[in-house]
């Protein structure tokens, strides 16, 4: 090896392992919730999604020493098919927020959402149109107090009431899926001359 690089990477070497610095960054990363449901209604129903802590954690890669600083709402949607069984032309959805002290509606279709045509000529539909944003902060909120607190075993809960056409069988298949963002500050040990990016480490 030529002796001049030689000296070169001793010197990078010495300076790395005696001046690195504890640096802290952010990083932003998506996760989903997700549940199936078998539904064959006449009438509104209500039907049960519940998701924990370990549940949003075991699809991160979380960093040992880290803190949530945001947590985001990108989407509430549904993919939808029907049975044969199926009579309904459509029908409304609606979801409430479950709160110690009560709930907290997160989006109602009737009020303004347009009903989902069967047969399902676009089988995913989005609740961005008829969204609450009340209901839709409290499940940040819920899910950002969970992150922050690694002893936290609390379920968070999520009621979804469907009410088909008036009089008509609705029968279908629908997958109900949470996608969220969350924003965490990290420390990581960085060489001297990358120093200067990232903030001092305060975790």
């Amino acid at each position: 090896m030529n002796r001049y690089l030689l000296a070169i990477l001793i010197i990078v070497s010495s300076l790395t392992v005696q001046s690195c610095e504890n640096r802290k960054f952010t990083q932003s990363i998506t996760f989903a919730v997700d549940e199936d449901y078998m539904i064959q209604i006449s009438g509104a129903n209500t039907f049960d999604m519940f998701f924990t802590r370990q549940d949003i954690i075991a699809q991160l890669n979380f960093p040992e020493q880290m803190r949530v600083t945001k947590v985001s709402i990108e989407s509430i949607s549904g993919t939808l098919s029907s049975n044969p069984s199926n009579q309904a032309a459509f029908f409304h959805s609606s979801g409430q927020i479950d709160k110690p002290n009560g709930k907290v509606q997160a989006w109602d279709s009737e009020g303004g959402f347009i009903p989902i045509p069967f047969p399902v000529i676009e089988p995913t539909f989005n609740i961005a149109n008829s969204a609450i944003q009340e209901g839709i902060e409290e499940l940040a909120n819920q899910i950002f107090d969970a992150l922050s607190d690694e002893n936290d075993t609390s379920t968070l809960a999520l009621e979804i009431t469907v009410k088909p056409e008036a009089g008509k069988l609705l029968a279908i298949n629908a997958n109900f899926k949470i996608v969220a963002s969350v924003e965490y500050e990290y420390c990581q040990e960085v060489p001297p001359f990358f120093s200067e990016d990232g903030e001092e480490c305060d975790l």
